[in-house]
């Protein structure tokens, strides 16, 4: 055929009407929803013509598989609470001397994210309270539990109503991410000083004691990160777990070769290699330390070159 005929076909065919879209189209999938929607109106009348059936003892291995999960899912608060902290720290380190570090707003912020977390984290320790206590123990006891889901609702809701109820003082001064949080702070900014007491970040509200059992307990105290072997701030640190001392890890593993009496001061305790562990919270506040003297280093470069 020729390129002439060709194109005079392809033309007649452009040319050519096209046809409307059937309306019964349109009808049809309007048939296949409402036939989609009434089948699902019919399985959930299905659904709700049988009852709950009771969890019993048979069902006690799947609620502990279940409270396995949660505590995993909480775990990861753990995680997040010292990327946080490290977090904290390191803006400490960064800010001006003359900055107050708990009066900067990215560091208002860190706290209030802080305190964030530290309710999620309690929401969750609450959940798993009421699994136990309300679902799991009385199926261990022999009862059957009819409509846990209610139960469950119930039960946590009375106890997250009693947690809200309390002050910020009586949820949070225990709280250990919120005193590393200050002590690792302050010590950026006062390390020659103790750090302030939970109380002094929290404000005093009603139901609150005027003087508080904590403002003893809760003030830092100050801490020299220097290795009594090197006389310098620690290198990836070890812990006895005999005595407690700390000492950078080489110097340590290399005297233990020799002697086996601690060598901090005053200590007769017996160390070697396999007392020694490692002290991550240790680890970051040495490596804070070792930012805060390159800074002051720094600091007193300058002021020696004005």
């Amino acid at each position: 055929m020729s390129r002439r005929v060709k194109a005079e076909k392809a033309a007649r065919a452009s040319q050519r009407p096209v046809p409307e879209e059937d309306d019964s189209m349109d009808d049809t999938r309007d048939r296949e929803e409402d036939d989609e929607a009434a089948q699902l109106e019919r399985v959930l009348a299905t659904i709700a013509n049988y009852p709950d059936q009771p969890i019993d003892e048979q069902q006690e291995t799947k609620l502990r598989v279940i409270s396995s999960d949660i505590n995993t899912y909480n775990n990861l608060y753990s995680t997040t609470l010292d990327d946080l902290l490290d977090t904290a720290t390191m803006l400490a380190d960064a800010l001006p001397g003359d900055d107050h570090p708990f009066e900067n707003q990215e560091m208002v912020r860190l706290k209030e994210s802080l305190l964030v977390l530290l309710d999620n984290q309690h929401a969750g320790e609450l959940h798993m309270d009421t699994i136990t206590n309300d679902i799991r123990k009385p199926v261990a006891d022999g009862r059957k539990i009819i409509d846990p889901a209610s139960i469950l609702d119930v039960g946590f809701e009375k106890r997250m109503k009693t947690y809200r109820s309390q002050t910020a003082r009586q949820k949070y001064s225990k709280s250990k991410p919120l005193k590393s949080f200050i002590s690792n702070v302050w010590e950026s900014y006062h390390p020659e000083e103790s750090a302030p007491t939970v109380n002094t970040m929290l404000p005093r509200e009603e139901g609150d004691p005027e003087d508080s059992d904590d403002e003893m307990e809760v003030g830092g105290v100050t801490q020299d990160y220097k290795c009594p072997l090197t006389l310098q701030i620690y290198d990836d640190p070890l812990i006895s777990t005999v005595c407690g001392h700390a000492f950078s890890a080489d110097a340590i593993r290399a005297y233990v070769r020799t002697n086996n009496k601690c060598p901090a001061q005053g200590c007769n305790a017996q160390i070697s290699l396999a007392v020694l562990k490692e002290d991550k919270v240790l680890q970051k506040k040495a490596r804070a330390a070792k930012r805060r003297a390159a800074r002051e280093e720094s600091e007193s470069a300058e002021e020696i070159d004005d």
